[in-house]
């Protein structure tokens, strides 16, 4: 509608759970498989964002993350993959549940209770999309937060509410400043 192009992917994360159980984990858990993997296999496509865990529908590492949530809900996801459904892929979903067990075995005993999926907006290189539009007067974005949306937007949000409120950007958003990144498309 605006004839921007804004350089971001959308990225199919899934997730499942189980159902309330006692609680048993006190900390966010994270496998660092893929960031190894990447770290050995740098992408040569500058054009698609890094840290896939798939290629096209080929498996190419194992990325994991879950939580134990206040109501006793175990959540885990992991794949992420370009891809534009956000409806689970269940072989998907059963690898990640199997990546777990192998890792947390005392899981096996309590079955899937639920299953989804999302779009994560992912850059390139990683690196978020803050402030001003400069084609437009009065357009600001924030984008690109990747996976960590839920840790690092609150902060985006007051950062670039106190942008706008003074005119002028915290030196923090330096790198994120959409200038040189978001294009205006003529036709």
């Amino acid at each position: 509608m605006l004839n921007l192009d804004i350089p971001v992917f959308p990225v199919r994360g899934q997730m499942w759970s189980t159902g309330s159980i006692p609680i048993r984990l006190f900390h966010a858990i994270g496998v660092m498989e893929s960031i190894c993997y990447l770290h050995r296999h740098p992408q040569s496509d500058k054009d698609i964002p890094t840290e896939l865990t798939h290629q096209g529908n080929i498996r190419l590492t194992r990325h994991l993350y879950g939580r134990q949530t206040l109501s006793g809900e175990i959540i885990f996801g992991e794949d992420r993959q370009m891809n534009e459904s956000k409806t689970p892929d269940e072989a998907g979903i059963e690898v990640n549940r199997n990546h777990t067990l192998e890792i947390f075995p005392l899981l096996r005993q309590f079955p899937i209770k639920r299953t989804w999926a999302g779009l994560m907006p992912f850059t390139s290189n990683l690196e978020p999309i803050i402030g001003k539009i400069p084609h437009y007067e009065n357009l600001y974005v924030v984008t690109d937060l990747s996976s960590s949306g839920f840790e690092q937007g609150p902060m985006a949000g007051k950062l670039l509410a106190e942008c706008i409120h003074s005119g002028n950007a915290s030196p923090v958003l330096g790198s994120a400043d959409p200038r040189g990144k978001v294009r205006l498309v003529t036709h």
